[in-house]
């Protein structure tokens, strides 16, 4: 007598809808949370790049001021602090290699060279300026008098991210730069809570 065997249907075979869904889930939410860990990784090196031209600046102006301290009052005219945005005009005597001018003409030069580097206008794409840092303004600060003493350099610039309130030293004019109410406060229509804002800011004692 011939045996028959019976097939059962495999109830683990196949995924079901709620199955698909679960796993639709967990690949969204990571990749989700890649798009987001690439955002954030840009937006960190863009912040240590527009740093890094802020430091590189700094040293560069007092390398040029202690190469001319004769020209100091050129750089730092007056007690008040000086504000810097990049829209000096160009200097009808250029310092290049090989030409003569006077330690103020120098300064003048110095001032007007510098500008160029802080807003990129040397590096244009259509035009449009493409290196140095966004929207910079620069506060300068001599002791009173001028003289031997400690000079005080801040660059300030415009970030894309916001961050909480940022602090303003209060032991210096030029650490505040870039703030308060003024048409140079980058949060000047947001509460002046200085979240845009990033401050590069140095204090240097010069021997003129």
């Amino acid at each position: 007598m011939a045996m028959r065997l019976r097939i059962f249907p495999d109830k683990q075979a196949g995924y079901l809808l709620i199955e698909v869904l679960v796993s639709m889930l967990i690949i969204t939410v990571g990749v989700v949370g890649i798009a987001r860990l690439q955002h954030v990784s840009k937006s960190s090196n863009a912040q240590a790049v527009q740093r890094t031209i802020a430091s590189h600046l700094t040293d560069n102006l007092i390398e040029r001021i202690r190469v001319n301290t004769a020209g100091i009052d050129t750089y730092f005219p007056s007690d008040t602090t000086v504000v810097l945005t990049g829209g000096s005009t160009t200097p009808s005597q250029l310092c290049t290699s090989g030409s003569i001018c006077t330690a103020a003409q120098l300064a003048t030069f110095d001032i007007w060279e510098w500008e160029q580097n802080l807003t990129g206008a040397f590096e244009t794409t259509s035009g449009a300026a493409t290196g140095g840092l966004v929207d910079p303004i620069v506060c300068l600060q001599r002791p009173v008098g001028g003289g031997d003493g400690f000079y005080h350099i801040a660059i300030a610039w415009h970030s894309q991210s916001k961050l909480e309130e940022q602090p303003v030293l209060a032991n210096s004019n030029a650490s505040a730069c870039g703030t308060g109410a003024s048409d140079n406060a980058y949060d000047a229509t947001s509460g002046n809570d200085n979240a845009h804002r990033r401050v590069h800011w140095q204090e240097v004692y010069l021997d003129v």
